[in-house]
C-alpha cells in the first residue's frame, strides 16, 4: 500500500488485503475529514472462509466502504457464473438499514430490505 498526503488528507494506492484462503482484495481509497473511502476489487472472494454455513464461491466484483464516526456505509457487486450478490447497507445513529440486498442464481432470486434498531 502507498499514502500521498498529511494528517488531514492521505490517498492510499495499490491496497492490498490478503484473506487468505478467503481471497484477496485490491484497490484505492482516501481518507480525509475523519473520513474513509474505500474502493475495492476482488476476482476470488471466497465468503464460505468469513461464514462456514455459507456455501464455497470465488465471486468477483468491487465492494465500496465509506466510514466516518457514526456512519457506515457499505456497498457491494460480486458474482460468479450464474451467481450473483448486490448489496446496499448503511450503519447510522445505531439503526442499521439495509437499503438493499439481492441473490440472484440460475434457480431464483431473492431481494430484502429492511431496517434493524441496534440496542447498546
Amino acid at each position: 500500500m502507498q499514502f500521498a498526503g498529511d494528517m488531514s488528507h492521505a490517498d492510499l494506492r495499490e491496497i492490498r488485503l490478503d484473506l487468505g484462503k478467503a481471497g484477496d482484495l485490491n484497490g484505492a481509497g482516501q481518507l480525509a475529514n475523519k473520513r474513509l473511502k474505500l474502493l475495492l476489487n476482488t476476482r476470488n472472494f471466497n465468503p464460505q472462509q468469513v461464514y462456514s454455513k455459507l456455501p464455497q464461491r470465488l465471486l468477483a466484483g468491487k465492494i465500496s466502504l465509506q466510514a466516518e464516526a457514526g456512519n457506515q456505509h457499505l456497498a457491494a457487486n460480486l458474482r460468479e457464473q450464474n451467481f450473483r450478490l448486490q448489496l446496499d447497507a448503511q450503519h447510522q445513529d445505531a439503526v442499521l438499514e439495509l437499503r438493499s440486498a439481492s441473490l440472484q442464481s440460475a434457480a431464483g432470486k431473492l431481494a430484502l430490505r429492511g431496517t434493524l434498531a441496534l440496542d447498546d
